[in-house]
């Protein structure tokens, strides 16, 4: 496996791709197509593991570029200047760009974490056992904060459901916002969630994660509500999108 400027270059074309078929199925969603949102999912997985592996592997069919690389790389290898016979290239330099934007944003992820768990810890949090359609069981903890404006649940191993602080819940409503929270848990989102924001501490350089994200957050929607559609009876279902 070699990391280089191609393979990065390559990296961000594929994902380009990606990000393109993925709109174009959510498109068709929207136009009554049958898509499934676990097939959706599957791409958006494509796309983050190939970001997080933007290496040419063995197996690459390497396509000749006599126009677009060469100028790129160019580019890339152009002499700036030197520092004690040392060559600063615009490529080496717009590195070390990227490696020191990326500590920022990772230092400011932990950051907000560590904030984040040490408020939660701080509060009067209400611990509850609920039982899953799947009759899986699990221990969750929610409070009431106004750090969020809509539900949110936050946790790896223990998920808390972050509930806004200015909104009132009938228990019908607080069922079915935890039954929606918990599933994101269950289907692993949490920890998907946690992965791409720390993957873009590392890619804050590239639109194309932004643009992914947004698609990401519908697609995350779409397969909860298409889990709940399975266990909930249809007039269930409909007091759900009330509430959702």
């Amino acid at each position: 496996m070699i990391l280089s400027y191609s393979s990065v270059f390559a990296t961000f074309i594929q994902c380009l791709l990606i990000l393109l078929l993925v709109q174009l199925l959510l498109n068709f969603e929207s136009k009554k197509i049958t898509i499934t949102p676990q097939f959706l999912y599957t791409m958006g997985l494509l796309f983050f593991i190939r970001l997080v592996i933007p290496v040419e592997f063995g197996i690459s069919i390497t396509i000749p570029s006599t126009e677009i690389m060469p100028t790129i790389f160019h580019f890339l290898r152009y002499q700036l200047f030197n520092i004690n016979h040392l060559s600063i290239t615009i490529g080496k330099l717009l590195v070390v760009i990227v490696l020191l934007g990326a500590g920022h944003k990772l230092f400011h992820f932990i950051r907000k974490n560590v904030i984040l768990l040490r408020y939660i810890r701080s509060k009067n949090i209400k611990k509850q056992n609920w039982k899953m359609p799947n009759h899986k069981r699990i221990n969750f903890s929610y409070i009431k904060t106004a750090r969020v404006n809509s539900p949110a649940v936050y946790g790896i191993k223990n998920p808390f459901i972050l509930l806004p602080k200015d909104m009132s819940f009938s228990d019908k409503e607080f069922n079915y916002i935890t039954f929606h929270e918990l599933t994101h848990y269950q289907k692993g989102d949490t920890l998907f969630t946690f992965l791409f924001e720390l993957l873009t501490c590392f890619y804050w350089w590239n639109p194309l994660l932004f643009l992914f994200k947004k698609q990401m957050n519908k697609i995350i929607e779409l397969r909860v509500d298409n889990e709940l559609l399975k266990t909930l009876n249809p007039e269930q279902y409909i007091e759900y999108n009330v509430v959702k």
